[in-house]
């Protein structure tokens, strides 16, 4: 079983990443409006941390928001792919199967081999629609992610290395 970490290694990295760079930027940025003293505007300490906060949580949320749409969309596709897979088993079986039979012979799999993996798909289809999902539409699979989860670590993980900067 794969730990949380790892499962989200990916929303943890480009959370993070993300967050060390555009809170420096933002910081360093308004920052550098204090030190001009020559400038009409003058930016106290205070001012240039509630600018760093504020973009922490701001940009934060979106960067949560956004892949939580994101995961959730590839969640949707994912799931009306397998069914058209599914619809396509059951209705064009036959033309499915040289399909099929091509794949597995551009995947080393050949002669008897190959009918014999026919034959297992044909009683067992939920291994032949895997089959197809990965190696004809080369699609990840989705089954584990959960979007809400993944948006949430990324606008934490954001946060989280941001306030360490």
């Amino acid at each position: 079983m794969n730990s949380f970490f790892s499962r989200y290694l990916k929303e943890i990295v480009f959370g993070g990443n993300d967050g060390i760079v555009t809170t420096f930027a933002v910081v360093a940025g308004f920052s550098g409006a204090t030190l001009n003293e020559n400038s009409l505007v003058q930016l106290s300490f205070l001012s240039v941390l509630l600018f760093g906060v504020a973009n922490l949580f701001a940009d934060g949320s979106s960067m949560g928001l956004g892949n939580y749409l994101s995961e959730k969309s590839a969640v949707e596709n994912y799931k009306s792919l397998k069914q058209e897979q599914i619809v396509l088993i059951k209705d064009h079986s036959v033309v499915l199967e040289k399909e099929t039979a091509k794949l597995l012979l551009e995947n080393g799999i050949k002669g008897d081999h190959a009918k014999t993996v026919l034959l297992m798909f044909r009683k067992h289809k939920a291994f032949w629609v895997d089959f197809l999902m990965n190696y004809k539409l080369k699609e990840r699979s989705v089954e584990n992610i959960n979007p809400k989860v993944s948006g949430i670590t990324t606008s934490l993980s954001f946060i989280t290395f941001g306030l360490f900067l």
